[in-house]
């Protein structure tokens, strides 16, 4: 079917009210390969259009754009990527260069935006007035830290987007570049950005998208004349995509696992024809081609994101050339999965995601074959596919393309996931030898440490509260500067750190509570705290690490003095592993207040103490 055909398609859907056939295949086409711009915008405006009438917006995100240029294009494009990737967004626009006073009309609004787009231009930056150079960073800063400060009150997600030049203005390139011309200006001023920004918003690079695409291309001059629109239409789809990378990357974080193929995709060739010696991985401009891949995603395994191998071919030709070749880069210890056979892509990564307790949407698929990229489309439209070209030489920058990794921070356990979700498999492995789960448990060994929250693990705790959907009461999100906020007001913050006989799993339980002077109702409240936070990532769910870290909350709190403890189980699409977590601590349920959320109530005097398999290191009480 010609690609325009289906958004029209999609139309008479929508039309028919036929809403989930409509949208499902607007999502199918818009992950097809070489989709044009004006599909996007179509089918961005479709969508918009549809999901607010029909209020089935699923999974969504409310992003509103706060800008000194134009932005109403990127509004249909930002939720055509978004959708594109499996999640409905709202996506508003403030007036027309009115960045503090829209914010500050926001602040007491009943709606407000799960995550602001911070967008500033250079109209007053780079305007050839007669300030200084100086004078204008001072008085740019002192503009953007107002509207930082304003954006926080509103909203704890906040992506600020860096300026950048449209041309080199008459003073050249190599002037420009000095100080004082346009180009320097521009990349001062984002340097102080970087070292300035408050902790926990997000840097969008402007300069440097517009750089990768191609400035005459990305931006278009008479449409900022005329619209006060500086980018093209191809430039703004850019945009959008790096916009939606740094919305997925601070509200439900990167992908976590890379599959790659191994013939024609790691080294060139096929290993079973031409052998583990005779591929293309050496020094000459294929094999170059090859390494750099292979060095590129092993830099990725080191930074976090899980490799798993996925190949049709004979397993031990499979493994040979990481076990004799010289010239490969990576090993098979690189590798948290490595499945050869001759069974369907689709259905290897199915097992693996079963093993690894991952989702396939986590799972972003590499592949030179097209037919093994349509397979896997089709048969598992969860993983995003790499389109990769024909060219090894290109493997890198499709890769880098899709954005799927863009991260927020790094953290010890990021670096260490690969060896960890290894022990994951070890662990699966006994598992299913043993008699029972309590035998299984106690063979573990397992040894916790509590700690509080404080600087060294803050970095892991916003983390885990921007990212675990599973084991989460109530799947708030907050921001570094909620949580100190919080801490500062006499919260008990706490986390958990988990070890086994194989392995450590790094700081995966945090637990907020938040002292309250009164109920829902407005009455007293007997020396009660409310359960902000209670989370726990999923690599360690079925370890009766929530029990044992529950067990030192109230020993914790007791000594504090209180008495009772409140807290809500919000239900959401994933987090349905809690729904009776409080009953099975003892928790009795609270009469419904007609909101989305069950309400529970512990009194401390009455808990008995979970029992669990987990010795404590310390107590961090």
């Amino acid at each position: 079917m010609p690609k325009t055909n289906a958004i029209r398609e999609s139309r008479r859907l929508l039309k028919d009210g036929k809403f989930a056939e409509a949208t499902a295949r607007l999502h199918s086409h818009l992950r097809e390969p070489d989709v044009s711009t004006a599909d996007f915008e179509g089918a961005g405006r479709l969508l918009s259009r549809a999901l607010v009438e029909t209020g089935k917006n699923g999974q969504t995100f409310h992003v509103h754009l706060v800008a000194q240029c134009t932005t109403s294009f990127l509004l249909p494009l930002l939720t055509a990527e978004a959708w594109a990737r499996g999640v409905g967004i709202r996506a508003t626009e403030a007036d027309y260069d009115s960045m503090l006073q829209s914010l500050y009309d926001m602040k007491n609004a009943a709606d407000r935006p799960d995550v602001i787009v911070l967008f500033p231009w250079t109209q007053r930056l780079c305007n050839g007035d007669e300030r200084s150079a100086d004078d204008r960073f001072t008085d740019e800063m002192t503009f953007l830290n107002s509207v930082w400060a304003a954006a926080e009150e509103v909203c704890s997600n906040v992506i600020q987007v860096g300026y950048d030049w449209t041309h080199a203005g008459p003073s050249g390139f190599h002037l420009g570049s000095r100080s004082g011309g346009a180009i320097n200006i521009v990349r001062q001023i984002n340097n102080l950005i970087r070292q300035s920004l408050p902790a926990g918003m997000w840097f969008t690079d402007l300069e440097s998208i517009s750089g990768v695409f191609g400035r005459t291309r990305f931006y278009d001059q008479r449409s900022y004349h005329w619209t006060k629109n500086p980018m093209s239409q191809s430039g703004s789809l850019a945009l959008a995509r790096h916009l939606w990378a740094g919305v997925r990357a601070i509200t439900t974080g990167a992908k976590k696992v890379l599959a790659v193929d191994l013939d024609n995709t790691l080294w060139g060739g096929v290993v079973g024809e031409d052998g583990p010696l005779g591929i293309a991985v050496h020094d000459s401009p294929a094999g170059e081609s090859f390494r750099a891949f292979q060095r590129y995603i092993k830099e990725l395994s080191k930074r976090g994101v899980l490799l798993v191998a996925v190949s049709k071919n004979n397993p031990a030709d499979a493994e040979e050339p990481f076990n004799v070749n010289e010239e490969m880069v990576l090993s098979l210890d690189d590798f948290a999965a490595f499945r050869a056979g001759w069974g369907a892509k689709s259905e290897s990564m199915r097992s693996i995601a079963e093993d690894l307790n991952l989702g396939l949407d986590s799972f972003v698929f590499f592949d030179d074959n097209p037919s093994e990229r349509l397979e896997v489309r089709m048969n598992a439209p969860e993983v995003e596919v790499i389109e990769p070209g024909l060219d090894p030489a290109g493997y890198v920058g499709a890769l880098e393309e899709g954005l799927f990794f863009e991260t927020k921070s790094m953290t010890d356990e990021d670096r260490n996931r690969a060896q960890d979700y290894q022990a994951r498999l070890k662990r699966a492995s006994v598992e299913h030898s043993v008699g029972s789960t309590d035998e299984y448990l106690e063979g573990l060994t397992m040894t916790a440490e509590l700690r509080p929250i404080d600087d060294q693990n803050m970095s892991r705790v916003i983390q885990l509260i921007g990212k675990t959907n599973q084991f989460n009461t109530t799947t708030k999100r907050h921001s570094e500067a909620d949580v100190r906020e919080m801490l500062s007001n006499d919260a008990v913050g706490l986390t958990l750190r988990l070890r086994d006989r194989y392995g450590d799993y790094g700081l995966i339980c945090v637990l907020l509570g938040t002292p309250i002077a009164r109920d829902s109702n407005g009455a007293s409240a007997p020396k009660t705290i409310e359960m902000d936070t209670f989370l726990l990532s999923c690599r360690a769910m079925s370890r009766t690490a929530e029990h044992f870290m529950f067990n030192e909350f109230i020993h914790i709190i007791r000594a504090k003095g209180y008495k009772q403890v409140l807290a809500s189980y919000i239900p959401t699409a994933k987090n349905q592993p809690v729904a009776a977590l409080f009953p099975s601590l003892g928790f009795s349920t609270m009469e419904s207040t007609g909101e989305p959320c069950e309400r529970y109530a512990l009194d401390i005097a009455e808990y008995a103490p979970s029992d669990t398999r987990i010795a404590p290191i310390g107590t961090g009480r």
